[in-house]
C-alpha cells in the first residue's frame, strides 16, 4: 500500500525511507519511464503521464534495497522515570530511524523529581551485555553516557578500541563501514551537581577519548574537564581547542584529533555567554562609626535570551564524508575549524534529558548517514560486477535500475553528506524542537519530547560567526527575514502586482532561471518571455591574450549588465565573481559553499548587504543549509537533485524527497531554487510540485532545437499545478 510519510508525499517504500521513516514492507511495482524517481506523488506521476505520451512506456523497478535501519549502541545508565538516560537515548534513536541497543551502566531510582538511590552492575555483567552485542548487532555508531566508575570507565575504553581495531582491519579489505563513537561525558548535571567519582573523569579521558569522533559536554562539564571556568565566548572556543588535545597521551584511536584526543568536541550551552552580562556600581555603606566606605560589587544580570548557542570544533582532519574543499560551515571563516551553532531559544524548565537526548540524536543522524554511504558503494560495486561480467538482457536492466538510483536520488546527497558537524545541527534541531513540545508529567522538569525527523524552518539550526557577529554584521531585525535585498516567492504573487506600490514591493523571484557562460545567451535568453532572472556563470580563461583574466571576467560582466537593463529590468545574477558584479551594479550575486568563505574572509557579504544587492547561496548538506539560514540570503538552492554532466559536483544527488524536505526546513519567506538534471518541462514540474519555487536550467535550454519554445514549455509545466 501507498503510505504517506511524514514529508507529505505518498510513496512505496521497503523497510525505513532515507529520512528514517518506517514504512510497510510492499511488493515491486510498475511506473512510468518517465517516473522512474520512486518518491515522486502519485499526482506528479499522472501529470508525468499525461504531458510525456498518450501511452507511457512502462518498467519494471525493483523496490529499493533499503537495508534494516542502522544500529546504534548506547552504553549509559538507566532513568526509571523515562526522561534520561538510556530511555531517552532508545526514544531519540527510534524517533530518528534507528534501532537502538542498550548496555547499562548504572541503574538508577528517580522520577522528575530527583534520584533516590543508584545501582551498579558489577562490571563483567556490563561486559556481557556488550559483548552479546557485538557478536551479532555490529553498529553504525556508539554514544556512551554516564560512566560511573573508573573500573565502567576503563572497560568500555577497552570494548571501543578492540571493536575500532577489528573494524580497522574490516576496512582495510573494504567491505566494511565506519563505527562513529559520540562520548556524552555526563559528569555534572545542567544543575551544576557533580555525578562520577573524580579519578572516573580521569579514566574517561584517558582511555575513551582517544576513540571518539565527537565529545559532548556542557557548559558546567567543559569547565570540569579543564579545571577552569569559561566565562564569555572567547572562552569556550579556546576551551574547545584544550579539549581536543585531552587523551592524547592514552594512545591514539578511532578519533583521531589533533593531539591524539578526540576528533571533534561540541560544548552545549553557548547561550550563557550571551545571557549574562555584569555591571560594577558603587554602594555607599555608613558602619557603627559612621565612617563612609565605598564597595564596588559586581552584580550579574539575567536576561532571557533569544538564542542557544553551542560550539563546535574539530581538528585538523575535517569530519566531512565528501572531502570538499573548506566551506563556512567547517571553520567559520575564522581561519579555524570552528562554528557556532545557534537555535531559537525555548524558555521552559522542561528540559530533563536534553544532554542524552542530544547525543543520541548525533549517533543517530551519523548512522543513518553511514548507512546510506554503505548503499551507495554496494550499488557501485553492483554496478562494477556487472560490467565486467558482460551478462544478458536481465543483467542490464538490473543494472540500468541501479543507475537510475544512483543518479536520480535514491542515495540522498543530504542524507550521504553527514558529517559531524551536520550531525550536531541535525540534533540541535531535533532537540529545540522537543524542548518546544515539553510538557510537565510528574512534580518536576518534564522531558523532552521525541518529535522525528528535523522538518521545522521554525527550530532548525543556524550557523554564524560568533554569537557576538553576524556574517552580513547588519543582521535584519526578524531572523526570518533574508539579511540581503529580498525575493518574493512567486507562487505568492501571481498577477498580483501593485504598480503604484512597486517600491516597497520585493522583487519576484522567476520561476525559470537559466544559468548560461557567455554574453550571447544572455542577449538570447532577454528576448524571451517567461525570463526574469539570469545567472552569469563564467567558466575559466579564453579570450584575448592580451587582456588579464579580471579584465576580461568585468568587460563580459558589464555587457551582459548593460544588455539586461536594455531588455526591461531583466535581473542579472553572477556567479562568483562578486567584485565585478557590484562593480557593474548588477542585481545579485550567487556563492557556492568555496567561494561564499572567501568573500566572507574578504568582507565581501557585508559589502553585498551595503550595496542593496540579491545573495543566492547554494546548499548540498544539512550543514550548508544551516550556514544558509544563518546568512538569511535572497534565496536557498539545493542540488544536484538529479545527476548532472554541466558542472563537477562531489555530492550525490538530493531527489525530490529532498526538495521537500528542504521547504519545510527553509523559511517560507525565501524562495528555495532547484537546480541539478532538470531536462524536461515533466521534471521541471515534478521538482516544482516537490516544494521548489524556482528551476535553475542550463541544457534545458542551452542545449534546446529552439530556446524560445523550451522556456515556454517549461513555464507552462510550472505553471501547470498552481
Amino acid at each position: 500500500m501507498a503510505e504517506p510519510d511524514y514529508l507529505g508525499t505518498p510513496r512505496i517504500r521497503v523497510g525505513c525511507d532515507r529520512f528514517g521513516h518506517h514504512h510497510p514492507t510492499t511488493t515491486p511495482r510498475t511506473v512510468t519511464k518517465s517516473t522512474t524517481f520512486l518518491s515522486l506523488s502519485s499526482t506528479t506521476t499522472t501529470a508525468l503521464t499525461s504531458t510525456a505520451s498518450a501511452s507511457p512506456t512502462t518498467i519494471p523497478i525493483l523496490p529499493v534495497a533499503t537495508p534494516p535501519p542502522p544500529i546504534v549502541y548506547t552504553i549509559a545508565g538507566s532513568d526509571s522515570g523515562g526522561g534520561a538516560g538510556i530511555q531517552a537515548d532508545l526514544h531519540a534513536l527510534h524517533s530518528l530511524g534507528c534501532h537502538g541497543c542498550s548496555a547499562i551502566t548504572c541503574l538508577t531510582a528517580q522520577n522528575s523529581v530527583g534520584v533516590t538511590a543508584v545501582h551498579s552492575p558489577p562490571p563483567s555483567f556490563l561486559q556481557s551485555q556488550l559483548d552479546a552485542l557485538a557478536s551479532d548487532l555490529p553498529p553504525y555508531a556508539i554514544k556512551i553516557g554516564m560512566l560511573g566508575t573508573r573500573d565502567l570507565a576503563e572497560q568500555v575504553g577497552r570494548f571501543i578500541k578492540t571493536n575500532q581495531e577489528k573494524n580497522n582491519n574490516h576496512n582495510k579489505n573494504n567491505n566494511h563501514h565506519k563505527i562513529w563513537v559520540v562520548v556524552d561525558p555526563v559528569m555534572i548535571s545542567t544543575s551544576g551537581h557533580r555525578l562520577i567519582e573524580e579519578d572516573a573523569q580521569e579514566a574517561m579521558i584517558q582511555h575513551i577519548f582517544p576513540h571518539a569522533d565527537l565529545i559532548t559536554p556542557n557548559w558546567y562539564e567543559a569547565e570540569a574537564l579543564l579545571g577552569r571556568k569559561l566565562c564569555t565566548w572567547q572562552d569556550m572556543q579556546q576551551g574547545a581547542r584544550d579539549l581536543l588535545q585531552l587523551g592524547g597521551k592514552g594512545g591514539g584511536g578511532g578519533g583521531g584529533g589533533g593531539g591524539g584526543g578526540a576528533s571533534a568536541v561540541l560544548i552545549k550551552g553557548g547561550h550563557a555567554a550571551a545571557m549574562t552580562t555584569t555591571t560594577t556600581t558603587t554602594n555607599n555603606k555608613n558602619d557603627d562609626n559612621d565612617d563612609q566606605k565605598n564597595e564596588e560589587e559586581e552584580n550579574v544580570t539575567e536576561q532571557r535570551p533569544q538564542y542557544a548557542y553551542d560550539y563546535f570544533l574539530s581538528s585538523n582532519e575535517l569530519l566531512d564524508p565528501n572531502n570538499v574543499q573548506p566551506r563556512l560551515c567547517d571553520s567559520g571563516g575564522a581561519g579555524t575549524n570552528g562554528v557556532w551553532l545557534r537555535s531559537t531559544w525555548v524558555d521552559t524548565i522542561h528540559t530533563h534529558g536534553t544532554g542524552c537526548t542530544l547525543s543520541s540524536a548525533i549517533a543517530a543522524a551519523l548512522a543513518l548517514g553511514e548507512r546510506e554511504r554503505g548503499r551507495k558503494k554496494q550499488l557501485e560495486q553492483q554496478l562494477e560486477q556487472q560490467q565486467q561480467q558482460h551478462q544478458q538482457q536481465q543483467q542490464e536492466q538490473q543494472q540500468q535500475e541501479q543507475q537510475q538510483q544512483l543518479e536520480q536520488g535514491s542515495i540522498v546527497g543530504a542524507m550521504s553528506s553527514i558529517g559531524a558537524v551536520d550531525a550536531c545541527c541535525l540534533a540541535k534541531a531535533y532537540v529545540t524542537a522537543g524542548i518546544q513540545q515539553a510538557v510537565q508529567l510528574g512534580q518536576g522538569a518534564g522531558p523532552v519530547v521525541h518529535t522525528g525527523f528535523p522538518s521545522s524552518h521554525e527550530f532548525f539550526t543556524s550557523i554564524v560567526p560568533s554569537p557576538a557577529e553576524k556574517f552580513a554584521k547588519e543582521e535584519a531585525a526578524d531572523e526570518h527575514e533574508p539579511a540581503f535585498l529580498p525575493l518574493a516567492r512567486p507562487h505568492a504573487t501571481i498577477m498580483s502586482h501593485d504598480k503604484n506600490n512597486e517600491s516597497s514591493s520585493p522583487a519576484v523571484m522567476g520561476r525559470i532561471y537559466p544559468i548560461v557562460d557567455s554574453v550571447e545567451w544572455v542577449q538570447t535568453l532577454c528576448r524571451l518571455d517567461g525570463i526574469t532572472d539570469i545567472q552569469l556563470r563564467i567558466k575559466g580563461d579564453g579570450g584575448d591574450a592580451s587582456v588579464n583574466q579580471e579584465q576580461r571576467i568585468a568587460q563580459t560582466i558589464q555587457q551582459c549588465q548593460d544588455i539586461c537593463q536594455q531588455a526591461g529590468g531583466v535581473r542579472l545574477w553572477v556567479n562568483d565573481y562578486w567584485e565585478a558584479a557590484m562593480a557593474s551594479k548588477c542585481f545579485g550575486v550567487h556563492l557556492g559553499q568555496e567561494d561564499l568563505l572567501s568573500c566572507y574572509r574578504q568582507g565581501g557579504l557585508s559589502k553585498l548587504r551595503q550595496a542593496k544587492m540579491a545573495l543566492g547561496v547554494s546548499t548540498h548538506s544539512f550543514a550548508e543549509l544551516a550556514v544558509a539560514l544563518g546568512l538569511q540570503p535572497s534565496y536557498v538552492s539545493l542540488g544536484p537533485i538529479f545527476a548532472t554532466s554541466s558542472k563537477t559536483v562531489q555530492f550525490d544527488p538530493q531527489g525530490l524527497s529532498t526538495v521537500t524536505k528542504w521547504r519545510q526546513l527553509v523559511p517560507p519567506q525565501i524562495p528555495l531554487v532547484a537546480i541539478g538534471g532538470i531536462s524536461t518541462p515533466e521534471i521541471a514540474r515534478a521538482v516544482q510540485e516537490a516544494g521548489a519555487d524556482c528551476v535553475a536550467v542550463i541544457g534545458a535550454v542551452t542545449k534546446a532545437d529552439n530556446p524560445s519554445l523550451a522556456v515556454t514549455a517549461l513555464h507552462q509545466a510550472m505553471m501547470a499545478s498552481l
